[in-house]
């Protein structure tokens, strides 16, 4: 479904379409830098600075980098599927040697080894 698109015409003539949002649409501004500028394929999602608020029946995404900018509303989220930015870091912690297990070879594992009490 395409979106609809409001045009208007300037004083100097030329014409200017917006995209016409919801009623309620807020544009998330909470990102500490631009998104899209980080590492290719990485998004806020898999970001250590990224932090996720509850409330009573409701979750949402916040940028820890981006802290004094939070107002409490929805102008100051950020999208999880965003792209990631230039100040994008990894979630998880790299470990020289280390390698992510499935949780079925884990499981292997465990059990090769045995319980040691």
């Amino acid at each position: 479904m395409p979106m609809k698109q409001l045009t208007f015409k300037t004083l100097g003539g030329d014409e200017v379409s917006y995209p016409v949002r919801g009623k309620h649409y807020v544009q998330q501004r909470g990102y500490a830098d631009h998104p899209g500028t980080g590492p290719k394929g990485e998004t806020c999602k898999t970001c250590r600075h990224r932090v996720q608020m509850a409330g009573s029946s409701q979750r949402w995404n916040k940028c820890e980098k981006a802290r004094g900018k939070w107002t409490g509303g929805r102008g100051s989220d950020i999208l999880a599927s965003a792209p990631a930015c230039r100040l994008w870091e990894d979630r998880r912690p790299q470990m020289p040697g280390a390698r992510v297990l499935t949780s079925a070879e884990l499981l292997e594992e465990i059990f090769k080894k045995g319980c040691r009490s």
